[in-house]
């Protein structure tokens, strides 16, 4: 914990320094510290917490319980959308390549992304510390429901994650090729069946994201020109952007 204090505190003093630095108005950059500290307070409240291997057995059996009950929800207003209207859902009405957007009891289909994401995660661990195999299944199953939000983020948040976990295991030396082509097997397996509904979904977000490099480069540049930077998907820009400030302004 007191390592976490001291590591969360330089990121805080140096963003308010640099924001210092470079006269940033009060304005922008309050709330934007408010929204980083958040984070940070949250992570130190929950390494504060004690609690026993039984007891976060318990609790997460009680989460999983209730997220699937949510996430199934979304999988009824995919299927049959006048059932989930009666259990309440209201739609989000917005399409992604020839499927509605689900959102469950969600008011946007980025927050029922994001636990589908999570949970899946969660379970896709369990399979690899205990070789539970309802664990792999039932968490490939919520990669599917992940993609079934339309939202771009949770989907490529579970794949990096998945990417991040094979490299600890590849650091560490402790890499079980069998666990990891049984997962790897499972993600393929939902891509290739979500593919013919959500193909164009995945063309786009490349398109988005890697269809234009001579734009991307373009933030790079010594000058850069605005017109192709406006042309950018605003959280691609948001990235690049980020690395050229920082770039920039080492250290600060």
């Amino acid at each position: 914990l007191a390592g976490a204090l001291g590591y969360g505190g330089a990121f805080i003093g140096a963003g308010i320094v640099s924001s210092l630095v470079q006269a940033v108005p009060l304005h922008v950059w309050i709330p934007g510290l408010a929204l980083l500290t958040k984070a940070f307070v949250f992570l130190y409240l929950v390494m504060s917490v004690r609690v026993s291997p039984d007891e976060v057995r318990r609790m997460s059996t009680v989460a999983l319980g209730v997220a699937l009950v949510i996430l199934g929800v979304g999988v009824v207003e995919l299927v049959l959308p006048d059932v989930a209207s009666a259990l309440g859902v209201v739609p989000f009405d917005r399409a992604r390549g020839l499927i509605a957007s689900v959102n469950s009891w969600f008011p946007h289909p980025a927050i029922y992304g994001w636990l589908a994401a999570f949970v899946s995660l969660f379970l896709l661990a369990r399979f690899a510390l205990m070789r539970r195999t309802w664990a792999l299944v039932l968490g490939v199953l919520l990669g599917g429901a992940a993609i079934i939000s339309g939202r771009r983020t949770p989907v490529i948040g579970l794949l990096v994650s998945l990417a991040a976990g094979a490299l600890h295991e590849i650091v560490t030396r402790r890499v079980s090729w069998r666990l990891w082509a049984a997962i790897g097997a499972g993600a393929l397996l939902v891509v290739i069946v979500s593919i013919t509904v959500m193909g164009q979904f995945y063309a786009q977000t490349f398109e988005d994201y890697f269809g234009r490099p001579t734009r991307i480069m373009e933030i790079f540049r010594e000058n850069p020109r605005s017109r192709p930077i406006m042309r950018l998907h605003p959280r691609v820009a948001l990235y690049a952007g980020s690395l050229a400030i920082a770039r920039d302004e080492m250290p600060l």
